[in-house]
């Protein structure tokens, strides 16, 4: 028997993440997703999956939210968070 009811929603609080962070379970994830995309750095170079936030995954990070329509910061904070998961 099928359960009609709508699914709860569960918000998960994510870390906001900028230049500079270190924080490397999440910002791996990030990398990986911006890569996964095929999102690059200004040169067009693939980002590393390195756990650090550093100017490569910024600028990927930027391009993203630029192709997205959101506000171009180069931090993933909610907006971006919640676009990138979706």
């Amino acid at each position: 028997k099928e359960d009609n009811k709508p699914k709860e929603v569960v918000n998960i609080p994510m870390p906001v993440l900028q230049k500079g962070v270190e924080d490397h379970g999440t910002v791996l994830t990030i990398q990986a997703l911006l890569r996964e995309f095929g999102f690059t750095d200004d040169f067009g170079n693939t980002i590393p999956i390195d756990g650090i936030f550093g100017e490569a995954t910024e600028q990927a990070v930027k391009s993203y939210q630029t192709m997205r329509g959101l506000t171009v910061n180069g931090i993933v904070n909610e907006e971006t968070w919640n676009r990138i998961l979706k």
